[in-house]
C-alpha cells in the first residue's frame, strides 16, 4: 500500500471530504494542502520536520495529495448536482403552483404530492390536508343524477401513462 501503516492519512481523507462536501471544492483543496502540511511534520516526521525520509514516504503523500483532490473534485460535483435538481424542482413547483387551471401532482403510487390554489378550492382540500393521501380521497369524480362514483381518470394515466379524458358527466365532489 502506498500509505502504508499510516494511519493518520485516514483521518485527513475524511476532514477533506467532510470539508469539500459542506464548504465546496476551493476550501476542500486547502483542507487537502493543510492534511499534506500536518501529514509531512507530524506524520512522516513524527520529530516535528519537514522532508521526506524516504521514497515511501514521498509516494505515500503523492497518494493522499491525488486521492484527496479526487474527493474534493467529485464531492463538489455531488453538491452541484444537488443545488442544480433543487434549483430545478423549485422551479418547477413555482410554475405548477402559479397555473390559472387545477393542479394536482402525485407520485407514481397516486400521493398526493403538491396542490395549486385553484385545485385546493375545487376540490375543498388544502395541499397540507391532502399530501401523501391518495388521489381517490381527494378528487373523485360522479355522474350527475346517478350518485355512482366515475373510475378515477388519474390512475387510467397512472396505469397507462396515457392521457385520460373525462366525459361530459362528471362531476366533482
Amino acid at each position: 500500500a502506498a500509505i502504508g501503516d499510516r494511519a493518520p492519512f485516514a483521518l485527513f481523507f475524511i476532514a477533506t471530504l467532510i470539508v469539500a462536501a459542506v464548504c465546496g471544492l476551493g476550501p476542500g483543496l486547502v483542507s487537502t494542502a493543510m492534511g499534506g502540511l500536518l501529514a509531512n511534520y507530524y506524520v512522516l516526521y513524527p520529530g516535528g520536520q519537514w522532508g521526506f525520509a524516504s521514497t515511501q514516504d514521498a509516494i505515500s503523500m503523492l497518494v493522499y495529495l491525488l486521492v484527496s483532490g479526487f474527493i474534493c473534485v467529485i464531492s463538489e460535483q455531488l453538491v452541484r448536482g444537488q443545488t442544480q435538481q433543487y434549483e430545478l424542482r423549485m422551479t418547477l413547483q413555482q410554475t405548477l403552483l402559479s397555473i390559472a387551471d387545477a393542479i394536482i401532482s402525485t407520485d407514481r403510487d397516486g400521493r398526493i404530492q403538491l396542490m395549486n390554489g385553484v385545485a385546493e378550492r375545487l376540490t375543498g382540500w388544502k395541499i397540507a390536508e391532502a399530501k401523501g393521501r391518495p388521489i381517490e380521497d381527494v378528487f373523485r369524480l360522479v355522474q350527475p343524477g346517478a350518485n355512482s362514483e366515475l373510475p378515477n381518470p388519474i390512475r387510467t394515466v397512472i396505469g397507462s401513462g396515457q392521457p385520460a379524458l373525462l366525459t361530459n358527466h362528471a362531476q366533482l365532489l
